[in-house]
């Protein structure tokens, strides 16, 4: 999967990467971030590496892009020399899971796109309109304890008026 976003000239950005793994430390300020456009080619900047849990890490780097660039079109999350800061040869897996870009210089929580979250209300909205369609065929207490009393009593009643009933 490839990400390719237009950048504004002399506007700073931070990308961040949020990644597991549990191979060993070896030095967490070794890997970089490229920021590669196809004019440019490969625009490496220095990365930061924080363990934000047991074998769970941010990776980030902020960049201001220079208006010296020939093509703003660039491809971000290309992570450079990760095996200088981990022995990936001693872990058992490396996954990679959320991706930030953000304006400015720093990086914040990972929180879901605003446009996911609308879409998540929609989603729940017409789930919800769809049970309460389902629901509005359901009786009220009252409704169902009257409904049973009616049918109790045409049941009576009927068996009352059978001729082989003697009560």
């Amino acid at each position: 999967m490839l990400f390719f976003y237009e950048l504004t000239p002399q506007r700073e950005y931070t990308q961040t990467i949020w990644f597991q793994t549990d191979a060993k430390i070896k030095d967490l300020n070794n890997t970089k971030i490229t920021w590669f456009s196809w004019k440019d080619n490969h625009d490496l900047q220095p990365a930061k590496i924080q363990q934000v849990g047991t074998n769970s890490y941010k990776l980030f780097s902020t960049y201001i892009w220079p208006k010296t660039k020939k093509d703003n079109g660039v491809r971000l999350f290309d992570i450079w020399r990760l095996n200088q800061s981990f022995d990936l040869t001693s872990g058992t897996y490396l996954n990679f899971g959320k991706l930030k870009l953000e304006v400015g210089n720093t990086s914040t929580d990972w929180t879901p796109a605003l446009e996911d979250t609308e879409h998540d209300i929609s989603e729940l909205s017409a789930r919800i309109t769809t049970n309460s369609q389902q629901f509005s065929s359901y009786y009220t207490k009252s409704e169902t304890d009257s409904r049973t009393n009616s049918a109790k009593n045409d049941a009576i009643n009927t068996i009352k008026s059978d001729s082989n009933w003697h009560g």
